[in-house]
């Protein structure tokens, strides 16, 4: 899986800091933890090469974080049922392929990781958390996600990248609360309109998958900070796409763009464009209308002239406009044109 963005990360932190509480007794050995069973709130046992967790578990009834992380479990004991209080839970780095119906019965569980394991859909028991705030089901085989995901009222953050999905449920609108929503390097190539009722998303990666369009819902999204569309199969964007005046960073590479909506001038908050291989040969007339762009790459389109509308751009700092077909007299004199930036033309 791609490096996860520096801004995706501080989004992260600031849920987690928001939902983590400061516990009282930490332990990394099982038998440790069993001697203080009440005291223990925290039990970490990554990497420690289980292959399966003692029944012992079920005695310790007051843990509230378990990381179970980078072992070699294949599955999980009944007794887990008895952790009735645990809110958080790292299951990522094993072997599962399904979740006993126990563990539905953690009615506490806020954050859970089932990452790089081996399950080919989408536990339909994550339904039965309604304390839910955050799941990450990175790189499995999960080919399909559950029509009743609607039902997680309080999901923040929802990560499923590197899996299988070739689409998404139509009720994926209905999770209202969500922030996070990360499906890069899947097979998905339709987005449904609902996932315009996502509206308190900040944070939305689709890279790396089969779209050829998007909703024209996607100017619903209102608090959308972050959009990378990256590697996928555009050949046009919806006129919508300027109405996300919230937009900061727009990934917009590796796709099939010849031309680029006039609209996309209303993107006043836009700090980082990345339009790098695609086939433009030009510039909206409103493209020097972005109040805030300070980063922008047009590497490796079918340019044969350089764009004066850049120079119009005051905010600019860093420009790539690398690997297009404009002379080498003109490169020269962009170049001089720009002392103050950061440019690339070769």
């Amino acid at each position: 899986m791609k490096k996860t963005s520096f801004t995706l990360f501080c989004f992260i932190v600031v849920v987690l800091t928001s939902v983590t509480k400061i516990f009282s007794e930490e332990y990394f050995s099982i038998q440790k933890a069993l001697e203080n069973a009440r005291r223990a709130t925290s039990l970490d046992l990554s990497n420690s090469n289980l292959k399966k967790l003692p029944k012992t578990i079920g005695l310790l009834v007051n843990l509230r974080i378990l990381n179970l992380s980078e072992n070699k479990l294949t599955s999980l004991p009944q007794e887990i049922r008895n952790l009735k209080r645990l809110e958080i839970l790292y299951l990522n780095n094993n072997q599962l392929t399904y979740l006993p119906k126990e563990v539905g019965k953690l009615s506490s569980i806020k954050i859970l990781d089932i990452s790089r394991n081996h399950f080919v859909e989408f536990p339909k028991i994550f339904t039965r958390f309604n304390r839910l705030e955050e799941v990450y089901a990175n790189n499995n085989k999960i080919d399909k996600l559950t029509r009743k995901i609607g039902v997680l009222k309080k999901l923040q953050i929802l990560q499923i990248s590197a899996n299988q999905l070739m689409e998404l449920p139509s009720n994926i609108g209905k999770m209202k609360n969500l922030r996070i929503l990360v499906l890069s390097e899947n097979r998905i190539g339709e987005i449904p309109t609902n996932i315009g009722k996502l509206k308190n998303l900040e944070f939305l990666d689709l890279s790396s998958n089969n779209i050829k369009k998007l909703p024209l819902a996607i100017a619903l999204l209102q608090k959308l900070e972050f959009l990378d569309i990256s590697q996928n199969k555009l050949s046009f964007l919806p006129k919508e796409i300027g109405k996300l005046k919230n937009l900061q960073e727009l990934k917009l590479h590796y796709n099939e763009l010849a031309v680029l909506p006039e609209e996309m001038g209303g993107l006043i908050n836009l700090i980082i464009l990345n339009l790098a291989t695609n086939k433009l040969t030009h510039l909206p007339k409103k493209f020097a209308a972005f109040e805030n762009l300070q980063m922008l790459n047009l590497k490796d389109n079918l340019f044969i002239h350089f764009p004066e509308k850049i120079s119009e751009i005051n905010t600019l700092q860093e420009l790539d406009f690398s690997g297009n077909k404009i002379t080498k007299k003109e490169q020269e004199e962009m170049e001089k044109l720009f002392p103050y930036l950061k440019v690339e033309m070769r």
